[in-house]
């Protein structure tokens, strides 16, 4: 029998694999993004208690709500080759 989790993380897994990691690499198509939706992410929220309270510490409530996750390749601080490999930038091949 599957818990909450393990079924998010089975439908998680049918998106975001191996191959479609691969594909997106090497089809170098910058558009091509994979978003995964949530339906209940538990988050905390914090907030300033008033000066009034017990203690000047945060007050902390938790939520259930959705969230979208977007999986891309990124390359913000390296550059890529011609051969698919990828070096920092300033790198300078001796």
């Amino acid at each position: 029998m599957y818990s909450a989790r393990d079924h998010a993380q089975l439908a998680t897994s049918h998106l975001v694999n191996y191959e479609r990691i691969k594909d997106m690499i090497l089809c170098a198509d910058i558009k091509d993004v994979i978003t995964v939706c949530t339906k209940r992410k538990i988050n905390r929220k914090f907030r300033k208690c008033d000066a009034s309270g017990p203690s000047s510490a945060d007050m902390v409530t938790v939520v259930s709500e959705p969230e979208e996750k977007i999986y891309r390749v990124s390359f913000h601080k390296r550059r890529r080759l011609e051969d698919f490999d990828s070096v920092p930038f300033g790198y300078i091949k001796d």
